[in-house]
Protein backbone atom coordinates (compact mmCIF):
# COMPACT_ATOMS: atom_id res chain seq x y z
CA UNK A 1 0.00 0.00 0.00
CA UNK A 2 1.43 3.46 -1.12
CA UNK A 3 2.66 5.42 1.70
CA UNK A 4 3.07 2.65 4.45
CA UNK A 5 5.83 1.52 6.55
CA UNK A 6 7.55 -1.48 5.49
CA UNK A 7 7.32 -4.80 8.25
CA UNK A 8 11.12 -5.05 7.36
CA UNK A 9 14.22 -3.31 7.15
CA UNK A 10 17.11 -3.46 5.21
CA UNK A 11 20.71 -3.44 6.57
CA UNK A 12 22.57 -0.51 8.20
CA UNK A 13 24.79 -0.53 5.88
CA UNK A 14 22.49 -0.60 2.69
CA UNK A 15 20.68 2.12 4.02
CA UNK A 16 23.50 4.60 4.62
CA UNK A 17 24.91 3.51 0.94
CA UNK A 18 21.35 4.64 -0.69
CA UNK A 19 21.16 7.90 1.90
CA UNK A 20 23.87 9.05 0.09
CA UNK A 21 22.72 8.31 -2.98
CA UNK A 22 19.58 9.57 -2.14
CA UNK A 23 19.86 11.80 1.09
CA UNK A 24 16.07 13.51 1.09
CA UNK A 25 14.51 10.25 1.00
CA UNK A 26 13.01 9.20 4.02
CA UNK A 27 13.53 6.00 6.11
CA UNK A 28 10.82 3.76 4.23
CA UNK A 29 11.46 5.53 1.30
CA UNK A 30 15.35 4.30 1.35
CA UNK A 31 14.09 0.81 2.21
CA UNK A 32 12.10 0.61 -0.86
CA UNK A 33 14.97 1.65 -2.84
CA UNK A 34 16.90 -0.77 -1.67
CA UNK A 35 14.52 -4.14 -1.69
CA UNK A 36 13.70 -2.53 -5.40
CA UNK A 37 17.16 -3.32 -6.29
CA UNK A 38 17.31 -5.83 -8.89
CA UNK A 39 18.46 -9.58 -8.16
CA UNK A 40 19.01 -10.87 -4.69
CA UNK A 41 20.69 -8.81 -1.81
CA UNK A 42 24.38 -9.30 -2.82
CA UNK A 43 23.10 -8.24 -6.67
CA UNK A 44 21.60 -5.06 -4.78
CA UNK A 45 24.96 -3.88 -3.15
CA UNK A 46 26.67 -4.37 -5.67
CA UNK A 47 24.08 -2.25 -7.98
CA UNK A 48 24.21 0.34 -5.12
CA UNK A 49 28.35 0.37 -5.21
CA UNK A 50 28.31 1.20 -9.08
CA UNK A 51 25.83 3.57 -8.61
CA UNK A 52 27.28 5.07 -5.73
CA UNK A 53 30.84 4.88 -7.89
CA UNK A 54 29.01 6.82 -10.93
CA UNK A 55 27.92 9.67 -8.67
CA UNK A 56 31.20 10.15 -7.50
CA UNK A 57 32.52 10.34 -11.16
CA UNK A 58 29.89 12.60 -11.94
CA UNK A 59 30.80 14.88 -8.85
CA UNK A 60 34.39 14.59 -9.78
CA UNK A 61 34.14 15.74 -13.27
CA UNK A 62 31.69 18.30 -12.96
CA UNK A 63 34.21 19.48 -9.67
CA UNK A 64 36.93 19.62 -12.63
CA UNK A 65 34.37 21.18 -15.11
CA UNK A 66 33.47 23.53 -12.94
CA UNK A 67 36.88 24.62 -12.33
CA UNK A 68 38.40 25.25 -15.59
CA UNK A 69 39.49 28.64 -17.28
CA UNK A 70 36.55 30.18 -18.58
CA UNK A 71 37.19 29.91 -22.69
CA UNK A 72 37.62 33.58 -24.45
CA UNK A 73 35.01 34.84 -26.66
CA UNK A 74 37.63 33.15 -29.85
CA UNK A 75 37.77 29.87 -28.51
CA UNK A 76 33.75 29.58 -28.08
CA UNK A 77 33.03 30.29 -31.47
Amino acid sequence: VHGSSWEIEALAVDQQDARRLYPSLSHDELNRVVFSLPGDIEAGKRELARLTDELETLQQELAHWSLEERLSPLEQA
